[in-house]
């Protein structure tokens, strides 16, 4: 219901101001609750306390005679003029305060005779009513874990409303319209196309028209698919008087307890939902731990066993080679019966080798690296348990690919946490967490959306779990085992010491050799 709330609120300021920006001030000078919420909560007041729509929407609106924006000319007619009768009104009125209904009545018939029934008191055309059972219906498979296929085809057949134009066609060619047919379509066009809560409302107002309650009603749905921002929950609050709060928070109670009592399918997408979180959370944990922790430190013990016999036959090797080409050129200049010009044989040499040169001083920096690393001061095995959990929470709650409606100061502290864990950093670590008071235990609510969030959160970890096994098949990790084996340490140093030391010999031929081409001069012509 919060959602309806919001979205009026945010529309109130463009009603009869029309944005076309995507980008709008969300809250901007002047914006308020207007007739919309004030008849949301009638409706919801209705059915908490078992009585008449009409009389609730009655009161209400006494209640709050002069909202922003005003009611409706037929309505506020039928308002003073205390008449029990409908008044055949199509209008969209029927559907923006309908969204109460979708929550608090548990299946698919009760909830389209309910909102038959809050709409015909005042809005009893047949386009009225069907406004109504539409929006109404919407947030209930929307809370039910419906998708948005299933939502958009069940209200087709069943309504016949057409969603063939798209919200940037609808930016550029819709306009006012009060009428449920009007209205209803192009709301729920803007929740189908939406990516978050926040982009359903920007998009409700980002169309144009009657832009108050388009915004409650498509706020209205995407709450029940999405959830609210708590950022913006709270912000929507702050308009709202005393007894609105009350209902809201009665509302709301009815509806966590409601949240116990749900379909088999629910609860299976729900324990589906919260595992694949769990798992999701670990193998992120797994791929960064892998990345930058283990990767760095199975490096420098490679470097350090291995990898330094393997950097000296590798220069050895290189020398040899520049040897080779060294003899060669000044082989040329004696088959000429020239003496060698050492000047350029030299520049040659060095235009020649200068890739392998750079490799071996590459190589050189890697193995100072590796000792360095290898020298650091290291955290105790505590230390580095108490900041895997702590991490892992902090995963759980603030990475982006589980909590995609996270405000921007959220995802900038994760990224804060995600620096913190490369560093190891403890302390940093430890703030985060006081930061957000995460508790050890997460409560279990209706999670809106489920078949969305269950389909890409397995399409996540199936990706986590493709990178960790591609580490995992690399360098360095493929010599994880090796490492810890004495025997084969030996043995492939054994390897390359035979290597460096017929390398060595050939070097010092090759270099006696050039001594000789150096020495000799070119014989006298006749």
């Amino acid at each position: 219901m919060l959602g309806a709330i919001l979205g009026d609120i945010v529309g109130s300021t463009y009603e009869f101001a029309n944005t076309k920006d995507y980008h709008f001030d969300l809250f901007p000078e002047g914006s308020n609750y207007t007739d919309d919420s004030i008849l949301t909560v009638a409706v919801a007041d209705a059915i908490l306390k078992k009585t008449d729509y009409g009389k609730s929407i009655r009161d209400w609106a006494l209640r709050y005679p002069h909202p922003k924006g005003a009611y409706g000319g037929s309505f506020s007619r039928w308002l003073s003029s205390g008449s029990t009768k409908p008044y055949g009104s199509y209008g969209n009125g029927s559907a923006m305060r309908v969204c109460a209904v979708g929550w608090l009545f548990d299946s698919e018939q009760t909830v389209l005779d309910e909102a038959r029934r809050s709409a015909e008191c005042t809005h009893n055309h047949p386009e009225g009513i069907k406004g109504a059972q539409a929006a109404a219906i919407a947030v209930f498979f929307a809370r039910k874990g419906k998708d948005k296929t299933y939502i958009k085809d069940y209200i087709s057949n069943n309504f016949g409303y057409l969603f063939n134009r798209s919200t940037d066609e609808l930016n550029k060619t819709y306009t006012f319209n009060e009428t449920c047919q009007g209205t209803v379509p192009e709301a729920l066009t803007c929740f189908f196309e939406s990516k978050s809560f926040e982009d359903a409302i920007r998009k409700a107002i980002y169309i144009g028209g009657d832009s108050d309650t388009i915004g409650a009603i498509t706020g209205g749905v995407a709450e029940a698919f999405y959830g609210i921002p708590d950022k913006l929950a709270g912000k929507a609050r702050t308009f709202l008087p005393d007894d609105m709060i009350s209902v809201l928070k009665e509302f709301e109670n009815r509806i966590n307890i409601q949240a116990l009592d749900v379909s088999s399918e629910t609860k299976y997408l729900r324990k589906r939902y919260l595992a694949l979180k769990k798992e999701f959370s670990e193998l992120f944990l797994q791929r960064q731990n892998l990345q930058l922790h283990e990767q760095p430190l199975l490096t420098a013990l490679y470097l350090q066993k291995v990898g330094y016999k393997l950097y000296e036959t590798y220069s050895l090797e290189v020398e040899l080679s520049q040897l080779k080409f060294k003899i060669a050129l000044m082989q040329s200049y004696v088959n000429r019966n020239e003496k060698p010009d050492m000047n350029k044989v030299n520049q040659e040499i060095k235009s020649r080798f200068a890739e392998y040169r750079q490799k071996i001083e590459t190589e050189a920096k890697q193995l100072a690296a590796a000792r360095e690393f290898l020298n650091g001061t290291f955290l105790s095995a505590e230390e580095v348990k108490k900041i895997k959990e702590i991490y892992y929470i902090i995963v759980k709650r603030l990475h982006p690919d589980i909590n995609p409606d996270l405000p921007e100061n959220m995802k900038d502290l994760f990224v804060k946490a995600e620096t913190a864990y490369e560093l190891s950093d403890l302390s940093t670590l430890q703030e985060i967490l006081l930061l957000l008071e995460i508790k050890k235990t997460e409560m279990v609510t209706l999670l809106p959306g489920l078949k969305e969030k269950v389909s890409r959160l397995e399409e996540n970890n199936k990706t986590l779990s493709s990178q960790i096994e591609r580490l995992t098949n690399e360098f360095p990790f493929t010599y994880k085992e090796k490492l810890n084996d004495e025997k084969w340490i030996k043995g492939e140093c054994d390897t390359l010491n035979t290597t460096i030391e017929h390398l060595k010999k050939e070097i010092e031929k090759l270099k006696n050799y050039i001594t000789l081409l150096d020495e000799w001069k070119p014989e006298l012509q006749n």
